[in-house]
């Protein structure tokens, strides 16, 4: 084919069986084409699911290939197995949903975490009232959440440092209120 000048080249995994059973269908396939070819990998599926062709695209499939109808009565081979437009409309929400869900592959937090990493970790809060003047010392303070003051890992650099300001109980320990 590359010898004709055709470099627009995909192959599609197909299981020629109609329909075709979930546990017949071996989605690993392609993986193996992946990395056997170094061309787009699609699905050509005659299962009766729109689970199957959503794990294709998990698995890398870059095209899915899918019968479909308007009408599961209508007359020829297809219909009978083809999805409706519902149907359509569901997988390729699917697909698109699990598309973004893949995302990067790099590890970062995304900002709908961060409300919860705030909630989630701990900060040093005063754990009683603390005058103006007074030297801070470990039974005066606490380490709790949310993370809205100074790190526990900073709880020794707080020792000994004197409240610029009263401080009230279980208020979050800041640097600008210390000295």
């Amino acid at each position: 084919i590359h010898s004709t000048g055709n470099e627009n080249i995909a192959l599609l995994h197909c299981v020629a069986s109609y329909p075709t059973k979930p546990e017949d269908v071996n989605l690993n396939v392609i993986r193996t084409l992946k990395q056997e070819f170094h061309v787009p990998i699609g699905f050509s599926d005659h299962t009766m699911e729109i689970s199957v062709p959503i794990g294709a695209v998990t698995l890398g499939a870059n095209i899915i290939e899918k019968h479909f109808t308007l009408d599961r009565n209508l007359e020829g081979p297809d219909h009978p197995y083809a999805l409706d437009p519902d149907e359509l409309a569901a997988m390729v929400k699917g697909i698109r949903d699990v598309e973004k869900a893949l995302g990067s592959g790099i590890k970062n937090i995304a900002d709908s975490e961060m409300q919860g990493l705030v909630e989630g970790r701990r900060s040093i809060f005063a754990k009683v009232n603390i005058s103006k003047g007074t030297t801070i010392t470990s039974d005066m303070l606490a380490i709790l959440r949310p993370a809205v003051g100074i790190a526990p890992k900073n709880v020794e650099k707080i020792i000994g440092k004197k409240a610029r300001k009263d401080i009230k109980s279980y208020e979050p320990i800041l640097w600008n209120i210390i000295q």
